[in-house]
């Protein structure tokens, strides 16, 4: 089975599917080829079109771009938040960064599964995932917002 195939099925898959029916089309982007060949699970040899390529860490892909692009194309407005004192700018030094940081610095902790081993020797990773609360926004404690304040400031 070719990448090109792979990627079909994923495409087609329910999950993606899913995702569609929930979020509307600007808040919801299909992960690109190349994207879905980097992330898919390193456990899946032949992915199906269940495969874990990470349909949330696709949507901070697309946010950070989004934001990106956005302070491009207003220079008056990223001046201004250049020039603020106030301590809520962190965010800003992540958008350069990978989707893992900024995801590691709007959540709460991961957990490492050690029963869930990939690979042996040198090779070997022990996964760590992120809490289901934090996941599937039920948790009080994490977030863009609430973690690094993005609206608190004035401007």
């Amino acid at each position: 089975m070719t990448l090109k195939d792979q990627y079909k099925m994923f495409r087609t898959s329910t999950t993606v599917q899913t995702h569609q029916f929930i979020y509307s089309e600007r808040e919801f982007k299909i992960p690109s080829r190349s994207f879905f060949h980097a992330n898919k699970c390193k456990c899946v040899r032949l992915p199906t079109t269940q495969s874990c390529v990470d349909i949330y860490v696709s949507t901070v892909q697309h946010y950070m771009r989004a934001l990106t692009s956005f302070l491009m194309a207003n220079r008056a407005f990223k001046r201004s938040l250049y020039h603020c004192t106030c301590p809520h700018h962190d965010w800003e030094k992540l958008l350069g960064g990978t989707v893992n940081a900024m995801v590691d610095a709007s959540c709460c902790q991961r957990s490492k599964k050690e029963h869930l081993c990939v690979g042996v020797g040198l090779t070997k990773k022990d996964p760590s995932f992120l809490n289901w609360k934090c996941v599937n926004d039920a948790c009080n404690e994490c977030g863009v917002e609430r973690k690094l304040g993005m609206r608190k400031c004035s401007i």
